[in-house]
Parts: structure tokens; sequence; C-alpha cells
């Protein structure tokens, strides 16, 4: 949630370290050809440029991106003040939830983000699957085990 709305509240680029690193995709090209793997994120700091190892992967094998995302990063809770701190607790946000505005900005850029990141997924040749709390994860995977 922390970047969803730092980016409403003060654009910026996204968290991307866990794409930065290419090396870790490096042992599945030792994997059988028919294997399927499953890569587990949020894919918030997923990026056109950040995006390559994803595309090479799925070029090679076939790659079932599990996209876990949580109902309440959908929208701001209406408190007053929200305090909000990134994952490494370097960089503090506070901000006043009241505003409408504030509220239709943010689900948004929420629903702006989610629909770039399917488009990504998609053109990296991986096949998405959503999963949230709600959701059975082995009733959404059957089809694709």
């Amino acid at each position: 949630m922390w970047s969803l709305v730092q980016a409403v509240v003060a654009p910026q680029n996204p968290c991307t370290t866990l794409w930065e690193h290419v090396a870790m995709w490096r042992p599945f090209s030792v994997t059988a050809p028919d294997t399927t793997i499953f890569v587990i994120s949020d894919f918030l700091g997923l990026t056109d440029q950040t995006a390559a190892p994803l595309r090479e992967l799925a070029q090679r094998r076939r790659v079932i991106a599990l996209r876990i995302w949580d109902i309440g990063e959908q929208r701001l809770p209406r408190t007053a003040h929200l305090h909000l701190v990134d994952a490494n607790g370097q960089h503090p946000l506070r901000i006043d939830t009241r505003s409408p505005a504030l509220h239709a900005e943010f689900a948004q850029h929420v629903q702006a983000r989610y629909a770039e990141i399917l488009a990504l997924l998609r053109n990296c040749g991986v096949v998405s699957v959503s999963l949230n709390s709600d959701t059975d994860p082995f009733v959404a995977l059957e089809p694709w085990i």
C-alpha cells in the first residue's frame, strides 16, 4: 500500500529491487523444458524495463505469475490521518485521508497500476492468476496444475 499511496501523494519510481537481479532467474535454465514455474509476487515493482528477466524466462518455460493482492490495498481507510512507512522503514509518509479527491485519485491510480501490471505480464508471455485473501488458491490454480 505504501508504494501506491506514495505514487499518488508524491509520484516517483516504484521499488524494483527484486526485478533488477537477473541472476535470480539463472537456476531455472537447468530445469526441464516442460517445467511450469510459479512466480509469486504482488508485482508492484514490475516495469517494462525490469520485466526482461521474466520475459526471458517465459520464452524458455511455462510461467504462471501468481499476483497476490490485498483487498485493503485498493482503497484508503477513512481515518483523519494515515501514517505509512516504506518496507525498509526509511520513508515515513503522513496523509490526511478525509479528502474525497484523494480517495478518488488513489482508486484511479490503483486500477491503472493493476491494468499496467496485467499488460506487462501478458506482454512477457506469462499467464497471470490473481489471488487475494478471499481466493482459494487451489481453485484458482486448478486449471494450471
